[in-house]
């Protein structure tokens, strides 16, 4: 009843969505920083975050995009017309790790994660309001439930689609309700699969960045030549 499960399901059921996996792809495509060894997972640097990015960034133009991850702080903010947060009550999350033979300590820092509500504070630091749902998962009517609602968004997202700067349809994320920032390990994949992020890169692209740094020291100049004539009147 995870987010694998939602995204692929989704994925199934709208014709026009494209699932993307980053912990497939990061494995795929031979992205890989440095092994974690007590968290068995691997951890992502800037550069391999950059290929992330670059690998995405020109099929998230294409538009109808629904993104897997555990986590929203590595993509940029324009990717996303929806952002969906996954949450289960600890006393299903638990279960549902000891069930994937997960070590105590890893089982701990996501519960540890729940408890302080990391990803969804993530998310709401990151995007817009409206942007943001939280959904329940915790049941096979839950799953049937949140399918249904990221379909229907889907459809209305196909009626009228956005600017070609917004066109990723929906990413999902998973985050337990009812948990101190604890390594992002993603619950749902292979942990030989799950890449982690080591850096805590805004939301926006570097180009974007870029395009707002000139701007503002072209302000900057154009604001100081307007002081150097009133000194000279």
């Amino acid at each position: 009843t995870g987010k694998s499960t939602l995204a692929a399901s989704v994925a199934a059921v709208v014709p026009v969505a494209r699932l993307f996996n980053i912990g497939q792809l990061v494995k795929e495509h031979g992205i890989a920083g440095d092994r974690d060894e007590a968290r068995d997972c691997w951890v992502l640097g800037e550069e391999e975050e950059n290929a992330v990015l670059d690998l995405l960034e020109p099929e998230m133009a294409k538009g109808g995009c629904v993104l897997e991850h555990h986590s929203c702080g590595l993509f940029p903010e324009r990717w996303f017309d929806r952002v969906v947060v996954l949450r289960a009550d600890n006393s299903v999350l638990h279960p549902r790790l000891t069930a994937r033979a997960y070590p105590e300590s890893k089982i701990a820092e996501n519960i540890e994660c729940e408890i302080m509500e990391v990803v969804i504070e993530e998310a709401r630091e990151s995007y817009a309001k409206e942007v943001v749902v939280e959904l329940r998962s915790e049941t096979e009517q839950d799953m049937a439930s949140n399918v249904q609602s990221i379909a229907a968004f889907f459809s209305s997202w196909s009626a009228s689609p956005p600017q070609p700067t917004s066109t990723a349809a929906a990413t999902t994320l998973e985050q337990p309700r009812g948990s101190s920032p604890a390594p992002m390990t993603d619950a749902s994949q292979p942990e030989d699969a799950t890449p982690v992020r080591r850096s805590t890169r805004r939301l926006r692209g570097d180009a974007e960045m870029e395009t707002e740094e000139a701007q503002h020291a072209a302000a900057e100049v154009e604001e100081a030549q307007e002081e150097q004539d009133v000194s000279l009147a």
